[in-house]
């Protein structure tokens, strides 16, 4: 048995190509040749002509293609006859990378930080004090989502910019839905998202905004749940985090006097 392991593992190394020929300078996967995309096309559509593809690439594997389907990836021959479902993984000096995970979270962090500032929320300190950017999917109808927000200030004393993006669990038209649209119709988005977040209701006329579209967003990334941090490198935090635990994730000085100047209490009442 332990033969069996050290061949398999042996034979992995042997396939992984380097990476420098597979990936884009931005770091994303290369896409498959004409060909490859047109077999592997075929094959899939020839058991379901409805079966979803989202873009065929290279993979870390020569001779293994990268298939991007709704909810996660494949893993498939260059002529679409033999696929593999589950997760790549890569020995690197002693260590295990999962590179299934790793490349999502890559691809989510390059969508995130394309996003312009005016499609979303941004709390931030000042501009000199930012040390760390996160993206945080919030819910009008979620308690945590209140006290994740009742956690801002402490969030930009450790220097955290907020992007917040809508997320109604029930769907667009939902009331919940339908408030998150006011916010993002309002005038003053910052001014009309505090006030939700107190449990005062919003009456601004919806005009067109991107709820729907950071709803399906959120779908697309994964996001079955409020709030959901993202991290700069594209790892998902799911459900609230305190201000210190999140300066902890990102690196960065946790300065505990700080943290105790505010009582538990008062911040879960703020939340609440």
């Amino acid at each position: 048995m332990a033969r069996l392991a050290a061949g398999l593992i042996s034979a992995l190394l042997s396939l992984v190509c380097h990476a420098s020929s597979i990936v884009d300078d931005d770091g994303s996967l290369l896409p498959a040749s004409p060909a490859e995309e047109r077999a592997v096309t075929e094959s899939l559509h020839s058991i379901d002509p409805l079966f979803q593809i989202k873009g065929i690439y290279q993979s870390h594997i020569d001779g293994l293609l990268q298939v991007e389907v709704p909810g996660g990836v494949l893993y498939i021959s260059p002529d679409g006859k033999y696929i593999l479902q589950g997760e790549m993984h890569m020995v690197d000096k002693g260590q295990v990378i999962n590179l299934t995970t790793l490349e999502r979270q890559q691809k989510v962090a390059r969508q995130l930080a394309a996003l312009p500032d005016e499609d979303m929320i941004v709390s931030a300190p000042e501009a000199e004090e930012i040390k760390a950017t996160v993206y945080i999917f919030t819910d009008v109808e979620c308690p945590y989502c209140r006290k994740q927000h009742a956690e801002l200030k402490k969030m930009h004393r450790y220097g955290i910019k907020v992007c917040w993006l809508p997320y109604p669990r029930a769907g667009v038209d939902s009331p919940a839905g339908k408030q998150l649209q006011a916010v993002w119709s309002a005038v003053d988005r910052q001014k009309a998202f505090d006030q939700l977040n107190a449990g005062q209701m919003i009456s601004t006329a919806i005009r067109p905004n991107p709820v729907a579209r950071f709803r399906a967003m959120g779908e697309e990334l994964g996001i079955n749940g409020t709030p959901a941090v993202i991290l700069p490198s594209g790892e998902v935090l799911p459900g609230y985090q305190t201000a210190r635990q999140l300066a902890k994730k990102l690196g960065l000085r946790v300065q505990q006097k700080k943290e105790q100047a505010v009582p538990r209490e008062n911040s879960a009442m703020q939340g609440a």
